[in-house]
C-alpha cells in the first residue's frame, strides 16, 4: 500500500501527465495501421465480437458522417482524445511498481491509447470506424482551446472548430477584426458564453456606447442598462462582471425591470432578492 508519494514519484506524475497531453494535443496527427488494428481488436475482444471492418476517417465530422449517424447519435468516446486522463492516472502507477491483474491486458489498452493515433471512434457490429488526432491545437493560458485569428483545433484535411477561451463560435466571431464585429449580434446570440466572448473581444464600454447604453441603475459590478436595438424601442440589459474570469457580458432581462435587484430576481428565476444586494 502507497499512503505518500514520494519526490521522485510526483516527477514521474508530472512527466507523465505532460507525455499524455501531448500525445494528445501537440500536433502529431501520424497514426499507427498495426496498432489501430490491434487495439480496436482488443475491445471486440472484450465484447466477445468478431474483428469488424476498420474505417479510418481524417477527422471526427468525416467519421459521423461515414458512419451515418443521426441526430441524437453521439460517438463512442473512446480513444487518446477522451480516455488519455483515467489511462494515464493507471500508466502512473504501473510506472511506480504497482502490478495489475495480467487477465485485464492494460498494456493492449496503453498500446492503443499511446501508439495508434487514434482520437476518436464509433463502433458497429461489423465496422469501426476511426479518427485520428488533430493536427494542430491552441490553447490559452487556462488550458482552454483558444485562437484569436484560426481554428483553434484543425485535422488535416482541413476541418477544425473556432473556440474563444474555451467557448465553441461561429468563424465569423473569430475571424471578424474586432473593430468591424457589429455589437447589435450579442442582442440576438442566446448562448450566454457566447456573448461573453463576444463582448470581451470587442470591449464591454465599446459595445455599450455603439448600442447607446444608458444607465439606469448600479450596484457594485452590475448595471442595469437600457439599449436600443434600431427600432426606436429601448429594452433593459444587465452588465455583469464574471467574478471567476475577471470579464463582463451583457444579458437582456424583463422589460418591467427597473433595478439591479429586480433583473438580478428575474435572472435567477426567484422573488428572492439575493442576499449580497441585502
Amino acid at each position: 500500500m502507497i499512503n505518500d508519494l514520494t519526490a521522485e514519484q510526483e516527477k514521474i506524475m508530472e512527466e507523465i501527465s505532460i507525455e499524455y497531453e501531448n500525445n494528445v494535443l501537440g500536433g502529431d496527427d501520424a497514426y499507427n495501421v498495426d496498432e489501430i488494428v490491434s487495439g480496436i481488436n482488443f475491445l471486440y475482444e472484450l465484447a466477445d465480437m468478431p474483428n469488424p471492418e476498420i474505417v479510418i476517417c481524417p477527422n471526427p465530422m468525416d467519421m459521423a458522417i461515414e458512419a451515418k449517424l443521426k441526430k441524437g447519435d453521439t460517438i463512442d468516446y473512446l480513444g487518446n482524445g477522451y480516455d488519455s486522463a483515467w489511462t494515464a492516472f493507471y500508466d502512473f502507477f504501473q510506472r511506480i511498481g504497482i502490478e495489475f491483474d495480467k487477465e485485464i491486458n492494460f498494456d493492449k489498452w496503453l498500446n492503443f491509447i499511446c501508439k495508434s493515433g487514434v482520437f476518436a471512434t464509433c463502433l458497429y457490429e461489423k465496422v469501426a470506424f476511426v479518427c485520428i488526432r488533430p493536427c494542430k491545437v491552441s490553447l490559452n493560458n487556462n488550458g482552454d482551446l483558444h485562437c484569436e485569428n484560426d481554428m483553434a483545433i484543425k485535422w488535416r484535411d482541413g476541418y477544425g472548430d473556432y473556440y474563444l477561451n474555451g467557448v465553441s463560435v461561429e468563424e465569423n466571431i473569430v475571424l471578424t477584426p474586432a473593430e468591424k464585429l457589429d455589437p447589435k449580434i450579442i442582442l440576438t446570440e442566446k448562448n450566454v458564453e457566447v456573448r461573453r466572448e463576444i463582448v470581451r473581444k470587442i470591449g464591454v464600454e465599446i459595445v455599450c456606447n455603439k448600442l447607446g447604453a444608458k444607465v439606469i441603475d448600479s450596484y457594485k459590478d452590475y448595471e442595469l442598462l437600457t439599449l436600443d436595438l434600431g427600432d426606436g424601442r429601448e429594452r433593459p440589459y444587465l452588465k455583469m462582471k464574471n467574478p471567476s474570469i475577471g470579464t463582463y457580458h451583457i444579458e437582456g432581462v424583463h422589460p418591467d425591470c427597473k433595478t439591479v435587484k429586480d433583473a438580478l430576481k428575474f435572472r435567477n428565476g426567484t422573488d428572492v432578492e439575493p442576499e449580497f444586494l441585502t
